[in-house]
């Protein structure tokens, strides 16, 4: 017996394939970049191989969920509504930002490149990328709303019907908020990316320090292993690991506002202090630093939320050992 699918619904998996397609796609091209750019005769320092292996991983993994939720929301799989909602709020924030880095990051021309021509075509460029930006953060919007709705919600109810009446997402037996779940997951992805910049060298800013060598390398690797518990504890739905996350979410809150009102001339000595493939032909600072003070308010607004989520949902984590033992 087969459940009526909306056809809103049956279109939402033909874009999930095709994106993940598109993904997969990418990934293959991460994975082959290296030898392409070997074989370049580029003066510029090459990005290391690991960061090409690395963003193909990500990808691919991106991929790959991408095409098993699309197959679990035709077949009505409560998680994978969850997974679709993850994914349309990465949607959102992503376009977003998108549109704001081509709004506020001027376009500086080539060397030898006409200013006039030039100008055109950097206007045409802001204007198509900042409606892509628009665009992804729309189609993630409406699945915000769609997947949302109680008729959709019912569609979905046969399948979670053998879960329980426990609100949220059952994982490992617990039943976590969505809320907290999304956080969680996040949270380990994050450190994930944390973790493969120990291989690219990169400098650190905290709290107005710039923090290089050694010291960025034990710095990062710190700041990646704890956000892994983070990600891990939350969705065991430890409450140690709620109140680490808070504590964490408190200072990147105190560094958000740092990086705001940070003089100009720190910011320069951190761009100086990039490795040579990340700022092969140097930008004007006064040309990023919009995008860097729209990014600290970014951050700040993330760690306002995530505070917010994660003091209001302390019931559940009082709660995790009873429903635990429940479902087993």
């Amino acid at each position: 017996m087969s459940a009526k699918r909306p056809v809103s619904l049956i279109v939402t998996c033909v874009v999930q394939v095709l994106g993940s397609a598109l993904v997969l796609l990418m990934s293959a091209g991460f994975l082959f970049a290296p030898s392409i750019v070997d074989r370049s005769r580029t003066p510029v320092a090459p990005a290391p191989h690991v960061l090409f292996y690395g963003m193909a991983t990500i990808y691919g993994l991106f991929a790959v969920l991408g095409l098993l939720t699309a197959i679990g929301l035709f077949r009505l799989k409560a998680w994978a509504r969850y997974s679709t909602l993850v994914f349309a709020a990465s949607l959102v924030f992503v376009g977003l930002f998108i549109a704001a880095l081509f709004v506020l990051v001027p376009i500086t021309p080539p060397p030898n490149t006409p200013a006039p021509g030039f100008e055109q075509i950097a206007r045409i460029t802001k204007v198509v990328m900042g409606a892509f930006g628009i665009g992804v953060a729309a189609l993630g919007s409406f699945w915000l709303f769609y997947f949302n709705r109680n008729s959709v919600k019912h569609a979905f109810s046969r399948s979670a019907a053998g879960l329980g009446t426990t609100p949220g997402v059952v994982i490992a037996g617990r039943s976590v908020p969505l809320s907290i779940a999304i956080i969680g997951g996040l949270s380990i992805l994050g450190a994930f990316y944390i973790l493969l910049s120990l291989f690219l060298h990169m400098p650190t800013l905290l709290f107005g320090f710039l923090i290089t060598g050694l010291g960025a390398i034990v710095s990062t690797l710190l700041i990646g292993l704890a956000q892994s518990y983070v990600g891990i504890a939350l969705l065991r739905l430890q409450d140690i690991g709620r109140k680490v996350a808070i504590a964490l979410h408190c200072l990147w809150l105190v560094n958000g506002f740092t990086l705001l009102l940070m003089p100009i001339a720190k910011f320069k000595s951190f761009f100086a202090s990039m490795p040579l493939w990340m700022n092969p032909r140097p930008m004007p600072l006064e040309n990023m630093l919009p995008l860097v003070r729209f990014s600290a308010c970014v951050s700040i607004i993330t760690s306002l939320v995530v505070l917010y989520v994660l003091i209001t949902r302390g019931w559940a984590f009082r709660n995790g050992a009873v429903v635990n033992a429940a479902a087993s």
